[in-house]
């Protein structure tokens, strides 16, 4: 449920306000070092996050897809098993061990369905190390999506 759907649903004169440590997190900006807590404990700074090292990668999308076929080049070639969580128009310019597609970039629907899946199939394929594409959007959905991305990444963020 988004910020935007809450407000529609409580109507006119009702404002939601976003706790101010997770308001951080969502815009994909590290909150860690702010002294701000999250209140509630699935809000921690570390949740349903994959075995494998977790980055995000941010960015205009010719330098993410750059950066991310560096480091998943060197990585396999210093034997580290690799997977990349990308969005359905760069795909197909990752050569690591799993890639998966997380949908439509700026359709954050389809990214908050395939992203649990797609964390879930990188633990049962032994990925050490995940670099995942930053949402191009952060309203509504793709808040939530780089919200979740954050907490699995323990806010291990990159921007290039």
């Amino acid at each position: 449920v988004t910020v935007e759907e809450l407000e529609g649903a409580l109507g006119a004169g009702y404002t939601v306000r976003i706790d101010p440590a997770m308001e951080l997190k969502t815009t994909g900006h590290e909150s860690m070092e702010s002294g701000l807590k999250p209140r509630a404990p699935g809000m921690r700074y570390r949740h349903y996050a994959p075995r494998g090292e977790l980055t995000i990668v941010e960015g205009e999308s010719a330098q993410v897809t750059g950066y991310i076929r560096d480091v998943t080049d060197r990585d396999r070639s210093r034997g580290i098993r690799v997977g990349v969580l990308a969005y359905a128009d760069t795909a197909a310019l990752y050569t690591a061990q799993l890639v998966r597609s997380l949908g439509e970039r700026d359709g954050g629907e389809s990214a908050a369905h395939e992203l649990f899946a797609a964390l879930r199939d990188c633990d049962t394929e032994g990925i050490e190390r995940i670099y995942a594409e930053a949402p191009g959007d952060r309203a509504g959905v793709s808040a939530a999506v780089m919200n979740r991305l954050w907490k699995a990444a323990g806010g291990n963020i990159v921007k290039v």
